[in-house]
């Protein structure tokens, strides 16, 4: 009993613990419920702080950015206030700005609606006037939630009431001290304004990290004031600067200008000077050159005065004295008829005297005397000379000496006949006209022989056809010039000419020389032999030696012609005009006559003349000539001898050079030349000089050089002049008097001259005008002055440097910052100052950039005065003076320890941002590329199309893994894959069950790690490869499941969270993707297909058919079209019911899609039609393959329901494009007229469109 007791109190007490254990249960579960939900609403709140202070911080360094990289200030504002009631989503936000009075105006707003703007406003405070300029100095801010219910005074409030403000919050803006950059005491801190946030329709509460966030805020705003106003200042004092040197610049240009216009009259008056002097010297040329000419001429020049009685002769040239023989004193005051002694009833004279008393010219021929009585002929031309006023003041003749002219007349027909040389007129048939007597003499013919027969007949017959040849030359108006032939002569001998024949065409005449040179040939024979003599001895001569015979051919040649014209002495021989194509062109004309002259008179010759050798280059040659006699006196040719000078000449041109460019050099330099002698007076002065002081040549020309200079230097230039008494060369600036009164600043380089006896003869001075430089000089003077006066009152430091990077100039600002004189920092002394960690950077850096020659910005540490090293940002710019020439630089440092450590804090926080925009922007990258495999598949007109691209779209979302894509197949037991990606390392299954994926079995994700092998997938595991990281993600659709997303990494740390969260989304979309475009490919088919037979419907058939065509025409085949009727098909329905008229349709359907190949389209046209469209099968094709199909439709055995329906036939209709049609409508109307053709003629038949006429 009692053992049952203690078994139902213990049984109770059970029952009581457990009763107590279910309720501190519960009340566990309902306390850590509660706190997870107080730690969830912690982190939120926590979370939302943590975005509000990441929000502000990002403005505030959005800000601070602007500030630095803007130097507008009215836009830093504008945007700032913007920002700040987007941040604060209060209703306006304002930029005050107080006046000297303390009155104030708003500068820059933002309103939530135009109805609370104030912008521009004025405003005058009159209840806050006496406390706020204390107030705001000490920073204080001034801030109430609600004004109805703020402790205000009612002027306030109504004053703020006016204002539309219910709810505010002002912050000072202080301006601190730009040296230090420190603030200053309350009571001397620059209020510059106010920055206030208010709402003026609704109360609001003001956090306090809003108003400390508007409070730094103002900190920025106020240094984007203080910066403004520095680059303000900076500006203006540029301003002020370039405005003194803009002023220096153009009194500098009107000087210019004014030397310019002064040196431009002066060279115009000058110009015009030499032009009176050109002019007057080329008239005195001129007559110098007519005198010349008369008294130089062979004609007989004679002047006679009409106005005197018996118009005597007042002047002769010495022409006249050698044609007539009587001097000059003889025959002045005489008039002309002495010439004519006794003959004075000449035609002529008669003509003469006529023309005389017309006062008009004449010319006639007369018979004259000299003085030794001989006859002699002229022709005399006469010419009246009159006044202006046409009064008859001389008469001149012109007597030209034609007695040989007129003798020559007489002589032209005794020449004929007694000519040595053989003369002959011939015409073009062949026939001599006319021969002179040495034909007779030297052939024996008489003349009446020769013009009887053809002169052919008389040449030897061996030269006949050269003869022949050379008269058809002739006949063509060719000159035929040393031609040589054979004639005949009366004994029978042969005798050689060498003829010289001009043809006159329109005359029907050949005028011919022909002289004899049987003996020359003889003699050339035995030039020959002296040839080899001769060349024994010119082959080793130097100069270039050549043998020219009578004929003017080269016999011989040296080698000697190859070293000096660089050709081939054959060349010479095979064309004698080479010695005249290589000389210069300028000298071949010359040459010719030269030549011309001599080789006719026979005469030796010397000449100098240019050629051109093979290869291009000009040389001088020494050409000597002369005449070779064998011993019997026979001409044998001549003799050349060229030898090469053209080191001769080029020293003889050099020489002529050196001579014209001393001369030039004094008439064109652009420095004064003056000599004077012992007395100091001037003995020559250059145009130059002379243009320096304004004066000409000829006024300064005897004048003692005191007399331009200043009396004032007068004993400076005597002293220097003494120096040149002593042999002392020297150079000084002086100062010269310009006829203008001008001041003349010359460089004057002064030398003595002295005789061969050592006395002092004179000086040479080269003087340079440098009253420019001087101007200049002064002018850098006053601008260097000011520039230091700028530098040293500049709030920046300040420093140059000379081109050996020394620093020579330091600003007083700079000294002020360092606390040390000028004479320490000169030099290098300024670096003991820089921080010894920054140092060997700096000079570094620094001297590189000076050998570069280019602008620098560098920052360093430069201790101040009171020991402590600040940064300095150091501004470097390369200096040129006027030739450009680098003389140094010019640099400046501000101050930038507190902009730095500000971006120290901005750079801490940008990189958290920073961190924080990397993630967001690969989350973005991300849904831009899942939105691009969206759109990829989604736009997929195919599920294998969809397939072909998953692998590319979804590598790049997974970059260094592997993976697959896998569907469940139509068993649905097991999954396929669609898409693989990877490298080789990844072995990634193709076919497994959905048994063998924990994913796919428990219908949720499954990641796992290689520390737990066992939890793998089993199509994993039976690959024997594991990876580091596996995730498995079902696809599902509307509730189903697709298929599986397979992720796999080789490495740890691939699939994160985040990645993780990615492949769930992707496998959504995919899922959902797919199911889409397998839904728009079932749809694609019901609208492509007949829903009976299975065969494309009509509409498919028309776009089919419409693109064969297209191709076919293209590529220039042809398309066979079939259209097909099942006979008495409505009769079939009939008899045996519509469901065995469609099993009759389906079965047909098949047959045909069993009988065509991949390429061809089986249609349902209509009804019992089909239709069959065979691409690229000719007429004959498509008709043998439609008898095919139409023997085994009529053999097919048709059953439904168990019950036999017997046999059916078809019709056919065959057309071909392009035999019978270019278009479908065409095509398909002649393949239906076919079909009923063959339904017409008994049915069960094929009928091709050719057959319709049968």
């Amino acid at each position: 009993m009692n053992s049952e007791n203690k078994a139902e109190e213990l049984q109770n007490t059970i029952s009581i613990l457990r009763e107590k254990v279910q309720k501190l249960g519960a009340e566990k579960d309902k306390l850590l419920d509660c706190l997870g939900l107080n730690l969830e609403r912690q982190l939120q709140e926590y979370m939302a702080k943590l975005q509000l202070q990441s929000q502000r911080d990002s403005l505030l360094s959005s800000v601070s950015l602007r500030i630095r990289q803007s130097l507008n200030l009215s836009e830093i504002l504008q945007t700032t206030v913007n920002e700040v009631r987007q941040f604060l989503q209060n209703e306006r936000v304002i930029l005050y700005r107080f006046q000297p009075n303390w009155d104030g105006e708003v500068l820059v707003e933002s309103v939530e609606t135009p109805r609370w703007s104030l912008a521009g406003k004025s405003v005058q405070d009159p209840c806050f006037f006496n406390t706020k300029d204390r107030f705001y100095k000490a920073n204080e801010i001034h801030v109430f939630e609600d004004r109805e219910k703020a402790n205000l005074t009612s002027c306030y409030a109504d004053f703020l009431a006016q204002l539309k403000v219910r709810s505010n919050l002002v912050v000072p803006i202080l301006l601190t001290d730009t040296k230090t950059q420190s603030p200053l005491p309350p009571s001397e801190n620059q209020l510059w304004g106010l920055l206030i946030a208010q709402n003026c329709s609704k109360p609001r509460h003001w956090s306090d990290w809003e108003i400390k966030f508007l409070q730094q805020l103002a900190i920025q705003v106020a240094i984007a004031i203080q910066q403004a106003s520095l680059v303000t200042q900076l500006q203006n004092e540029l301003v002020e600067r370039q405005k003194a040197e803009l002023a220096l610049k153009m009194a500098k240009e009107n000087l210019e200008i004014k030397v310019r216009e002064r040196t431009l009259a002066l060279e115009q008056t000058n110009l015009h000077l030499q032009r009176e002097i050109w002019e007057r010297q080329q008239k005195e040329i001129r007559l110098r050159l007519l005198e010349r000419a008369i008294a130089s001429s062979h004609s007989g020049i004679v002047i006679s005065d009409p106005t005197q009685q018996e118009n005597p002769i007042i002047y002769v040239n010495s022409g006249f004295e050698k044609m007539t023989g009587y001097r000059a004193a003889k025959v002045i005051g005489k008039n002309h008829r002495f010439l004519y002694r006794d003959d004075i009833h000449q035609v002529g004279l008669q003509e003469i005297e006529t023309a005389w008393r017309e006062k008009r010219s004449c010319s006639v021929i007369v018979r004259n005397y000299r003085e030794n009585g001989t006859l002699f002929w002229t022709e005399v031309t006469t010419s009246p000379v009159q006044d202006p006023e046409g009064r008859l003041t001389h008469y001149v003749s012109i007597r030209t000496d034609i007695t040989e002219r007129i003798q020559a007349q007489q002589e032209r027909d005794c020449f004929f006949n007694l000519s040595c040389d053989l003369l002959c007129i011939a015409n073009f048939d062949g026939y001599f006209v006319r021969v002179n007597p040495a034909w007779e003499r030297t052939l024996g013919y008489t003349e009446e022989e020769f013009i009887t027969q053809a002169f052919i007949e008389f040449v030897h017959p061996e030269d006949r056809d050269r003869t022949i040849a050379e008269l058809e030359r002739l006949k063509e108006g060719v000159n035929t010039l040393e031609f040589e032939n054979r004639y005949r002569c009366k004994d029978g001998t042969y005798r050689w000419f060498l003829w010289t024949a001009t043809p006159v065409l329109e005359q029907d005449r050949i005028y011919a020389v022909a002289r004899d040179i049987t003996q020359r040939q003889q003699a050339e024979v035995k030039i020959r032999q002296s040839e080899e003599r001769f060349r024994t001895v010119a082959n080793f001569t130097y100069n270039w030696e050549s043998w020219i015979n009578p004929d003017r051919n080269f016999l011989y040649v040296s080698p000697s012609c190859k070293r000096i014209t660089g050709y081939q002495p054959e060349e010479f021989i095979r064309n004698p005009q080479l010695l005249i194509a290589i000389v210069h062109p300028e000298d071949r004309e010359i040459i010719l006559e030269y030549l011309q002259e001599h080789f006719q008179q026979n005469q030796p010759y010397f000449v100098d003349f240019r050629i051109i050798t093979q290869t291009g280059e000009i040389r001088w040659i020494a050409h000597q000539c002369q005449s070779v006699y064998s011993n019997d006196g026979q001409w044998l040719g001549r003799r050349v001898s060229s030898q090469d000078i053209s080191e001769q000449k080029q020293i003889e041109q050099a020489l002529r050079e050196s001579e014209e460019r001393y001369r030039r050099i004094i008439e064109t330099t652009i420095e004064g030349v003056w000599v004077i002698d012992a007395a100091n007076r001037t003995t020559f002065v250059n145009e130059q000089m002379a243009t320096m002081l304004g004066c000409h040549v000829e006024d300064m020309m005897g004048k003692s050089m005191f007399e331009f200079i200043d009396e004032d230097n007068w004993e400076i230039a005597a002293a220097n002049l003494e120096r040149q008494r002593l042999g002392i060369s020297e150079q000084h600036d002086f100062k010269f008097r310009r006829q203008t009164g001008e001041i003349l600043w010359t460089s004057v380089c002064m030398a003595p001259i002295f005789d061969t006896s050592n006395q002092y003869m004179g000086a040479f001075a080269m003087i340079t005008d440098i009253t420019k430089r001087k101007q200049i000089e002064q002018a850098l003077r006053e601008s260097e002055e000011r520039f230091r006066l700028m530098a040293d009152h500049a709030p920046v430091l300040i420093w140059i440097s000379g081109n050996d990077a020394l620093r020579y100039f330091f600003n007083q600002s700079w000294l002020s910052f360092t606390g040390r004189t000028l004479e320490q920092e000169v030099g290098n002394g300024w670096i003991e100052n820089l921080h010894p960690e920054d140092r060997e950077e700096f000079l570094k850096v620094y001297q590189h950039k000076f050998q570069l020659r280019e602008e620098f910005y560098l920052e360093y540490r430069l201790k101040r005065a009171d020991g402590e090293y600040r940064w300095l940002l150091e501004t470097g710019i390369p200096q040129v003076n006027q030739s450009q020439e680098f003389t140094g630089y010019i640099g400046s440092c501000i101050d930038v320890t507190e902009s730095k450590k500000i971006r120290q804090q901005l750079r801490e926080i940008n990189t958290q941002l920073r961190e924080g925009m990397n993630a967001l922007e690969q989350r973005n990258q991300e849904m831009v590329l899942l939105g691009e495999m969206n759109s990829f598949v989604q736009a997929s007109s195919s599920l294998q199309e969809a397939h072909q691209m998953l692998a590319d779209l979804l590598k790049p979302l997974f970059p260094d893994c592997g993976g697959g894509v896998f569907l469940l197949g139509e068993s649905e037991h097991y999954v396929e894959a669609v898409a693989t990606w990877g490298s080789e390392d990844f072995v990634i299954p193709t076919l497994f069950r959905l048994d063998e994926c924990w994913a796919l079995r428990r219908g949720c994700v499954h990641w796992i790690e290689a520390k737990s092998p066992n939890l793998f997938c089993q199509h994993i595991t039976q690959e024997n490869v594991l990876p580091a990281e596996s995730l498995c993600v079902p696809m599902m659709a509307q509730g189903n499941t697709l298929g599986l997303l397979y992720i796999a990494a080789l490495t740890s740390g691939q699939l994160t969270p985040a990645k993780q969260q990615l492949a769930r989304t992707v496998a959504e979309h995919l899922a959902v993707a797919l199911a889409n475009v397998k839904l728009q490919e079932k749809f694609k088919a019901q609208s492509m297909r007949d829903a009976l037979t299975g065969l494309f419907n009509r509409r498919y058939l028309e776009e089919s058919l419409e693109q064969e065509i297209h191709r076919a025409r293209r590529n220039h085949y042809s398309v066979g079209i079939v259209m097909i009727d099942i006979d008495h098909f409505k009769r079939f329905n009939d008899q045996f019911g519509h469901d065995a008229g469609d099993e009759v349709l389906k079965t047909v359907a098949r047959l045909l899609q069993n009988s065509v190949r991949s390429s061809d389209v089986a249609c349902r046209y209509g009804g019992e039609e089909l239709t069959l469209i065979l691409p690229e099968a000719s007429l004959s094709d498509t008709q043998a393959r439609s008898e095919q199909i139409r023997y085994q439709i009529e053999h097919l055995q048709l059953h439904h329901e168990n019950q036999s329906l017997g046999s059916i036939t078809a019709s056919f209709g065959v057309a071909c494009f392009p035999e019978h049609g270019e278009t479908l409508e065409a095509v398909l109307t002649i393949a239906d007229t076919a079909l009923y053709q063959a339904k017409a003629l008994g049915r069960n038949r094929v009928v091709c469109a050719t057959d319709r006429g049968e």
